[in-house]
């Protein structure tokens, strides 16, 4: 490759001989300066359809030029594209490298200048990603996602189902929702894709169950420093689960969701305490913490619950007038302790748990 050399203009003085150099040589005293002798000068320019200078810097023959010197105190170049051309859905903008040519058409390398230059920022597309974060109340889920995953591509599940636990109820697991308060679940997979246009998607549009989406304001806008972007999620209906802006990742939430149906409690009745000899005259499932009424000679119950009508006659047990119905919860391990072997309110008893009543006579 021919080299290229700086002008010098040597002047002799009658005074004496003295050197000066013309042109790209002059003495270091800025940024990374050591006082030496710089001997090119490159220019930075952005990747605006009419490129504006952003920084230069002078630099030794053979040298490697590798940043950016401010163009003033105020300014520092934002390593963002200007360019105005719209990205493709699903990615973003990145810086990637400087380049440019030489006046004979050679490329620079930037790990060893050979003359004055002037290189151009240049980007590349890099796609969008999300990550997914699998809960089960406030429990985090482990799950083979890598949290860097790319938007038209599946989420993976959990590998295991969570459970839920809460007395009264079975609580079937019902799949995952969007944590922002879907109410009903799916089990397939989960995937990300991009809609154009402001605001919510249009109601009209249907993706699968789970499916997130990025809005962006205006067609290419993607470029714009000051773009945010609406994120929606589709679980029977489009739900915004908030914004981001280009150069984050947004996290989705996925929520374990479960039904709740109510279980039965056994209630089993004597004809007196049965501590002290009393005997079963009768039993019933009631759903849990259906209110337990009596008539008012309190010698038989009727009434509704999940199950549906139940009327329960204990009167051929009972020949003595009854005052009220007393008793105690289970004390099986699996009951809650807040009724572990508590004494029924006789007030208003409750099948809240498995329990045993007796009537107390006047």
């Amino acid at each position: 490759m021919k080299k290229r050399f700086c002008l010098t203009s040597v002047l002799l003085l009658a005074v004496g001989a003295v050197s000066t150099l013309a042109g790209c040589e002059e003495s270091g005293s800025g940024e990374g300066s050591t006082n030496r002798t710089y001997t090119y000068t490159v220019r930075f320019f952005d990747d605006a359809p009419t490129p504006v200078q952003v920084g230069y810097a002078y630099v030794a023959e053979g040298e490697s030029v590798n940043f950016v010197r401010k163009m003033n105190d105020a300014d520092a170049y934002d390593y963002k594209t200007h360019s105005g051309i719209a990205v493709p859905f699903g990615n973003r903008c990145v810086f990637d490298h400087w380049a440019g040519v030489y006046e004979d058409s050679t490329p620079v390398d930037v790990t060893s200048i050979q003359g004055d230059c002037d290189l151009y920022a240049n980007f590349v597309y890099a796609h969008l990603t999300y990550s997914v974060v699998f809960k089960n109340g406030s429990d985090v889920i482990d799950s083979d996602n890598d949290g860097a995953i790319e938007w038209g591509t599946f989420a993976a599940l959990p590998q295991t189902a969570p459970t839920k636990s809460l007395w009264g109820y079975d609580t079937p697991f019902e799949g995952y929702g969007f944590e922002s308060g879907a109410t009903e679940g799916w089990n397939g997979g989960l995937t990300a894709k991009f809609l154009h246009g402001e605001g919510a998607p249009d109601s009209a549009t249907k993706y699968d169950e789970g499916a997130a989406v990025v809005s962006a304001p205006t067609a290419g806008s993607f470029y714009e420093d000051t773009s945010t972007y609406d994120f929606y999620g589709f679980s029977g209906s489009w739900k915004l689960l908030g914004n981001f802006e280009d150069t984050l990742r947004p996290q989705v939430t996925y929520a374990a969701l479960f039904g709740e149906t109510l279980k039965d409690m056994l209630v089993t009745f004597y004809d007196g305490d049965p501590d002290s000899g009393g005997n079963v005259i009768g039993s019933h499932t009631f759903s849990y913490s259906t209110s337990i009424t009596f008539s008012a000679d309190k010698k038989s119950v009727s009434g509704e619950d999940s199950n549906g009508a139940f009327n329960l006659d204990l009167t051929s047990f009972l020949t003595e007038k009854v005052n009220y119905w007393t008793g105690t919860y289970s004390n099986a391990a699996d009951v809650p302790e807040r009724f572990r072997g508590q004494t029924v309110d006789r007030a208003d008893p409750k099948a809240a748990a498995p329990c045993v009543l007796y009537p107390v006579f006047f």
